[in-house]
Order: structure tokens, then C-alpha cells, then sequence
């Protein structure tokens, strides 16, 4: 008798490839990824991902963009950006821990891709113009005197770099953060930027 293994039936193998793809980056790191591993975490074949994928760095760029565009999504919906700055620094603080930490695959992948190049100049230059309302948002706060003058590089690293920090170690420690410490993190942030 012949036993064929069934195959699973995964209906968006995209979204698929992307979450598994996510999965092994945080759990071994971008050198230690191979389509074949992606295919095996996905439980597709590999013939799948290149319907959909060039290569393995084509799934990472185009991973890096969708991610980018679901955090910047998420981040500026129906935010007011004429509110009083400070207000709307802390909102826009806030929303880049919650997001952070209720997807803690795409903070640590998008925090790596900050420091290493893992994509190209041309998708990074796309990711970045997703970013750019915080850039816009920030001049603002440099301009009414709210935020030290320095460049947006230095904002971003005091500001809302060491949020990915946290999200490691809360990824490696299970620790947990409630909502007064995000308040005092927050406090903490907003000193190192915040023009006195």
C-alpha cells in the first residue's frame, strides 16, 4: 500500500511566506534564513514561494515594505497632527509601543532592518517616506521650541529607539510592562529630546 502525504491547504500562502519568514528572522537571525526553512515554517512547497517571490531577498524586501506600511498604517490613522505637540508626541509615542508589543516579530524586524542592511538603498528609501509624518512632526516641535535642535536620526534613536530595546527584552525576559511604566518610559523619552 502507497501512503501519500497530504499537503495542507494554506489559502494566503503570501501572508504565509511573510509570517514565517517574520518567525525565523527573530528566532535565528536574517544569515540562518533559506527558502527551503521558509517553506518548511510556512508548510508550503518551495515552488509556492517563487510563484510568488523572485528569491529570498526579494521576499525580505518585500516583507520589510509591507511591514513599514501595516506599522505607518497603524500609527498615523486619524491622528491629528495640529494638536498641541507634546500631546501628540505622547499619542504617537504610545501607539509605536502598543504596536510594538502586540507584534513583537514585526518591531524586532523592523528595529533590525533600522541598524543592519538587510534590504536595498531603494527599498529602505521607500520605508523611510512611509516615516516621513514623524520627520514633519517632529521640524514642528523644533520649530515651536518643544524639541532640542538636532536631526530627526538623533529624535528617532532617543525617542523611539529604545522601545525596541524593551520589546527585546520583554521578547527574551518575558518581562511586562503596565501602563504607568509605559508612562514613566515614556517620560524618560520625552526628557532626552524635549528642549527645557
Amino acid at each position: 500500500m502507497v501512503y501519500i502525504k497530504r499537503v495542507k491547504r494554506v489559502p494566503d500562502k503570501e501572508n504565509a511566506i511573510f509570517e514565517a519568514t517574520l518567525a525565523i528572522l527573530v528566532e535565528r537571525g536574517f544569515h540562518d534564513i533559506t527558502v527551503s526553512k521558509i517553506a518548511l515554517k510556512a508548510d508550503i512547497s518551495i515552488g509556492a514561494i517563487y510563484h510568488h517571490f523572485e528569491n529570498k531577498q526579494d521576499v525580505i524586501n518585500k516583507l520589510y515594505i509591507r511591514t513599514r506600511k501595516r506599522f505607518s498604517e497603524r500609527i498615523f490613522a486619524d491622528f491629528d497632527f495640529s494638536m498641541p505637540f507634546k500631546e501628540g508626541f505622547h499619542i504617537l509615542w504610545l501607539r509605536t509601543a502598543q504596536y510594538w508589543f502586540e507584534y513583537p516579530n514585526e518591531g524586532i524586524f523592523l528595529s533590525t532592518c533600522d541598524t543592519i542592511k538587510f534590504v536595498n538603498e531603494k527599498i529602505q528609501k521607500e520605508g523611510r517616506e512611509m516615516l516621513q509624518p514623524f520627520v514633519d512632526f517632529w521640524e514642528r516641535g523644533i520649530k515651536e521650541g518643544m524639541l532640542k535642535e538636532t536631526s530627526s536620526p538623533l529624535i528617532y534613536a532617543f525617542s523611539l529607539y529604545p522601545i525596541s530595546y524593551l520589546l527585546r527584552a520583554q521578547s527574551t525576559n518575558g518581562i511586562k510592562f503596565n501602563k504607568e511604566e509605559l508612562e514613566e518610559i515614556f517620560e524618560l523619552a520625552w526628557d532626552s529630546v524635549a528642549k527645557h
